[in-house]
């Protein structure tokens, strides 16, 4: 759920696992299973493997307490936890212990607006402020932004949004209201024109949450409970977060080892529900049995095709990216729906496969820096249903489609496209010239990419298409890949940079800052500097400030940044002046 978690796992899958934009003339429908399937798998020797290599795994990994459940069409297969809810390890995890799901609530955040839509309450392309006619933002773009934005956008995160609230956020500790935190939203600034980029954000799933209380009348976690959790008896999930504390199984989250205090998390629908690995097979069985509960259906059948489907993909045969509330994916012969949670000392990942009828659900009480044990828990486990449904394992899906011949380049056409570019993690990627070849270069990460022609790069993970200006100068990357939903890159600065003005009252900005994460918990830094007469801020990367108005600037990825004494707000998060500087 917050972005330090996503960024990791963008960055992660962007700079290992990703290729080039695949386009099949299919649909998730349409693809169908094998002809060899069992008619009754044996699922028990994948169990015991499993049950071996999960405390192993955690181990590793200093997982305090962990639940898993596979599922197989509308049967539960098996559900079982491991570790302890806490640091005194009285308590043991079971399959009906309680964990915050963290992002995994916007899948169901998404699931509970699409049983609205089917019963006509709302349309996915109504406006957002038919609901909420006094909701702003602020834009760069034009006043009439705002009454574009429809709640297809905000469940695809397109709405052209920041990611975190100035109330309310993943690095503020100050208390709130759900209610104050959606106020608060009208005081930021947009990142991009609407539906213009994916951008991933917390608030465009909370802005429709908001919308559905509005438009039932009823508090949001009253309407999930009314219109999910009941329907398909998940009576321990909730959005309510004192009901959950009530629950006596109830998981602690952990950072490095550190249990964590219980932070109210005010990003409801976008992070704030809790559940249990029982429940959430329940809600997977629901999206493999079509959108019906025990027959009935609960959610229109073309609702669901939407929320498969990739928005705003940039052709129609496009069957990967992100869609309504889901990441839809590729996966060996098949379609992966999934999504990831992380944050507040949680994990969580949810994967099913329409096609093969199977799916998996991992909860963790712990959020690592580096790797997601429940993604990779739940791979192992779809590769080893798969295997156990079919007799051998599934083939792989060439990934690659043909990019037409390489090219030689002069070196003035690859030199134009040198320079760091904006990662909407909040870092920087760079591609430099070496021995007359263009480099992509991510952390410790160099790839030499192939030239397809003047503005067209491939390696053998990934395709980049530069975007140029009439001059011919570049304004942009858009790099696209397996599990990556076509991420555009501005350009952040060149090698051949005029110098800036340097103007002298920036100077008063320099400095390091230092913030929170997750109610406080944790400090986060942030440095501030002069280079090449421009003024940066460092998060995740070096970003270059261009200023909007006095104290107010926007950096290459579009967050604003502004200073006002000693405290910075930097993409909406608060930062304050080191007294040593």
């Amino acid at each position: 759920m917050p972005k330090c978690q996503k960024a990791l796992r963008l960055a992660i899958i962007f700079l290992f696992t990703s290729s080039s934009v695949l386009t099949i003339p299919c649909a998730v429908a349409q693809v169908k299973p094998p002809a060899h399937t069992k008619s009754q798998p044996d699922y028990s020797p994948l169990i015991s493997e499993l049950r071996e290599k999960i405390p192993q795994m955690m181990a590793q990994k200093n997982i305090p307490g962990l639940a898993v459940a596979l599922i197989d069409g509308e049967k539960l297969v098996w559900a079982e936890g491991f570790g302890f809810t806490d640091d005194s390890k009285k308590v043991k995890v079971t399959e009906d212990t309680l964990f915050a799901l963290q992002s995994v609530s916007k899948t169901c955040t998404a699931t509970g607006f699409l049983i609205a839509a089917t019963k006509g309450w709302l349309k996915l392309d109504d406006p957002l402020k038919k609901y909420l006619p006094a909701f702003t933002v602020k834009s760069r773009f034009g006043a009439d932004e705002v009454n574009k934005i429809t709640f297809r956008h905000l469940l695809s995160h397109r709405g052209g949004l920041c990611h975190e609230a100035p109330v309310g956020n993943n690095f503020d500790d100050t208390l709130c209201t759900f209610e104050g935190h959606i106020k608060s939203v009208s005081d930021t600034w947009l990142i991009a024109p609407v539906g213009e980029l994916y951008r991933y954000s917390n608030l465009g799933i909370d802005l429709a949450g908001y919308a559905l209380g509005i438009r039932s009348r009823k508090s949001f976690e009253q309407f999930m409970k009314d219109e999910l959790f009941t329907p398909l008896e998940m009576t321990s999930s909730t959005f309510d977060q004192k009901e959950a504390l009530r629950n006596p199984s109830f998981a602690r989250g952990h950072v490095s080892g550190r249990e964590l205090p219980d932070t109210f998390i005010p990003m409801i629908p976008a992070g704030g529900m809790y559940s249990s690995v029982k429940d959430m097979a329940k809600f997977v069985s629901f999206h493999l049995a079509g959108g019906k509960m025990k027959g009935k259906p609960l959610l229109a059948e073309n609702l669901l095709k939407e929320m498969y489907t990739p928005q705003f993909a940039a052709t129609k045969d496009e069957i990967y990216g992100y869609g309504l509330g889901i990441e839809v994916e590729v996966w060996k012969d098949a379609t992966r729906l999934s999504h990831d949670g992380g944050g507040y000392g949680f994990t969580s990942n949810i994967s099913w496969l329409p096609e093969h009828q199977i799916g998996v659900v991992v909860l963790a009480n712990a959020l690592r820096s580096t790797d997601s044990l429940p993604w990779e828990i739940a791979n192992q486990a779809l590769m080893m249903m798969t295997q156990a449904k079919y007799g051998s394992a599934p083939p792989d899906k060439p990934l690659a489609p043909s990019d037409g011949p390489i090219v030689s380049l002069q070196a003035e056409q690859l030199r134009r496209l040198e320079g760091t570019y904006s990662h909407q993690t909040g870092g920087v990627v760079t591609f430099k010239v070496e021995e007359g070849a263009l480099f992509y270069i991510q952390g410790g990460s160099k790839v030499k990419l192939d030239a397809h022609s003047a503005t067209k790069f491939t390696s053998n993970i990934h395709t980049f298409n530069f975007h140029l200006d009439r001059a011919g100068k570049v304004t942009g990357v858009l790099a696209q890949g397996w599990r990556n939903i076509g991420i555009f890159m501005l350009i952040n600065d060149r090698p051949d940079d005029p110098p800036g003005p340097n103007r002298p009252e920036w100077q008063a900005f320099v400095g390091e800052y230092t913030g929170k994460i997750f109610g406080g918990a944790f400090p986060r830094r942030a440095t501030v500097s002069i280079k090449n007469g421009y003024l940066y801020v460092k998060r995740d990367g070096w970003l270059k400030l261009t200023e909007y108005g006095p104290g107010l600037f926007f950096s290459s990825d579009g967050e604003s940044v502004s200073f006002q004494g000693d405290r910075m707000s930097s993409a909406n998060q608060p930062f304050v002046k080191n007294k040593n500087n």
